[in-house]
This record gives C-alpha cells, structure tokens and sequence, in this order.
C-alpha cells in the first residue's frame, strides 16, 4: 500500500500589517476602496443620500455644529475600522452634497496613496501642486498641497475627487 501526501505552499505577495498600524500601501489602499465604495453608493452614507438616510444608518451618531454634520469615519464606514482613523464631514444642506473625510496618522507616501486612488478610481488622473514639498515656506502664508482629478464610474454621476497632504495628515474630499 502506497500513501501521498500532497502538500501546496501558499505565497502572499504584499506588505504584512505591522503591529504599530497599517502598512504604506495598506492606509492607501483602503483610503482608494472607500472612495470607490462611496461613490459607487456601495459603503453609505454616500453622495446624494438625505440627513434622514445618514442619521438612519449612523443610528444618531453624528455631531452638528450648526453647518456640518460629523461622524467618526470607523463609525460612518466600519470597513475602515483598524485601517484608518480620522474624521467624516457631510455637506448635508440640500442632500449630501460632499463628504470630506480628515485623517490621521496617513503612512502612506504621496506617490503611493495618489496611484492607489488613480488606479481604484476610473478615469481619475491625479494632478495638482506636486512641487510645494520643495517650496520655500513663508511664514505668512501657508500653502495647501493639494491633488484633484475627477472620477467616472459607468451609472455613477462624476465626482470630483481632491487630495490635501501633509505628513501624517490627509484629507479626502468627494464632490
């Protein structure tokens, strides 16, 4: 009697989550699937939804200022949890007319978080301020770096997509 055994070895390409956090490519990465996801109203809230459909889906837990409607983006969006932290804002005025999403502790390097939201985002092609890095900074005025394309996804309406950086920070907005 003869016994086989098979064995099959199974290799991952890509970056390991590291205790400290997400990796480079991971904060990236899940920055581009939530702007896909929202825009393609596959993670809501998303565009166009009213205050009764955010408030409905966030069961209240939303901050008003008085302008602004705020959530914390793990809470808005728990596919982020353990991936991103940060802050949502929504534009709730006359529907939801833009979400703005303020992040923290972003490890991603530009180049790598601006190609993942090309790349998940259908016919955006990234262009802005790619130079303020090396700009003299005055001290009297502060300059935005900011990075915008437009997305197009096929049933979807366009969306304007725009990117302000700094380290560690990022703010994701969708309009």
């Amino acid at each position: 009697m003869m016994i086989v055994v098979a064995t099959t070895t199974l290799l991952v390409t890509g970056s390991a989550p590291n205790a400290d956090g997400p990796s480079e490519s991971g904060s990236a990465r899940a920055l581009a699937d939530l702007a896909a996801g929202i825009i393609q109203c596959r993670e809501g809230p998303c565009l166009d939804d009213t205050v009764n459909d955010v408030r409905s889906l966030l069961e209240e837990a939303i901050v008003y200022d008085g302008v602004f409607y705020f959530s914390d983006l793990a809470v808005a969006y728990p596919s982020t949890r353990g991936r991103l932290t940060g802050v949502v804002e929504w534009d709730l005025e006359n529907g939801l007319d833009s979400i703005s999403m303020k992040l923290i502790d972003i490890q991603a390097p530009r180049e790598v978080l601006l190609k993942e939201l090309e790349q998940a985002l259908p016919g955006c092609v990234m262009t802005g301020d790619g130079e303020a890095d090396e700009a003299p900074v005055d001290q009297e005025e502060i300059r935005s770096i900011e990075w915008s394309c437009t997305a197009s996804f096929p049933g979807h309406p366009e969306v304007e997509v725009v990117v302000y950086l700094a380290p560690g920070l990022a703010i994701l907005e969708l309009i």
